[in-house]
C-alpha cells in the first residue's frame, strides 16, 4: 500500500508542470498577462470589470483545441484527476462530457489563486489566476453551456 501511494504521489502534476508539458505541443496555445499588461487594460474596461482587474495579478492560460486529437484527450485526462493539494475546490460542474473544476489557493477570506480547468468534446482549457479576490468577486452565471463572472460589487 506504501508503494502504490509513492507510485501516486510521483504521478501527481502541479498546474505548473501541466503548463510546462503542454505548452511545448503543436499548436497549443499558451498566454501569460503579468501585472503591468493587466493594469493597462483595466484602463479601458467598464468600472466593474476594472474592479476585477484590478485584483488580478497574473493570468496564464493553456489551450489546446489546434492541437492533436491525443493531445486534447491527453489534457482532459489530466485535468479531470488532477490533485491540488494546496488548493481547495470551489467548483465542480459536470454535464455530460464536459467538466468545469474550479480550485482556490486560500488565505483569510482571500483567493491568493485561482486554477480552472474545463474539459470536454475533445477540447480542454487551463487557467492560472493568481491576485487577491474574494469569495464575491467570483459570482458567475452559466447560460447556453457559456459561463460569465460577474462582479460581486
Amino acid at each position: 500500500m506504501t508503494m502504490m501511494l509513492g507510485f501516486q504521489l510521483c504521478h501527481a502534476q502541479t498546474v505548473n508542470e501541466l503548463f510546462r508539458e503542454f505548452r511545448g505541443e503543436e499548436n497549443a496555445a499558451c498566454v501569460e498577462l503579468p501585472w503591468l499588461p493587466l493594469r493597462l487594460l483595466g484602463l479601458f474596461v467598464d468600472d466593474e470589470a476594472g474592479q476585477i482587474v484590478k485584483l488580478i495579478s497574473s493570468i496564464r492560460v493553456l489551450e489546446v483545441s489546434d492541437c492533436s486529437r491525443e493531445v486534447q484527450d491527453r489534457l482532459a485526462s489530466k485535468l479531470q484527476t488532477l490533485k491540488m493539494d494546496d488548493y481547495e475546490p470551489l467548483i465542480v460542474v459536470k454535464d455530460d462530457d464536459n467538466l468545469v473544476r474550479m480550485w482556490g489557493k486560500m488565505k483569510d477570506e482571500t483567493i491568493k489563486e485561482l486554477v480552472v480547468g474545463v474539459s470536454g468534446d475533445g477540447d480542454a482549457v487551463l487557467c492560472h489566476i493568481k491576485g487577491r479576490l474574494s469569495l464575491d468577486d467570483l459570482n458567475f452565471s452559466m447560460e447556453n453551456n457559456n459561463v460569465t463572472l460577474l462582479s460581486g460589487k
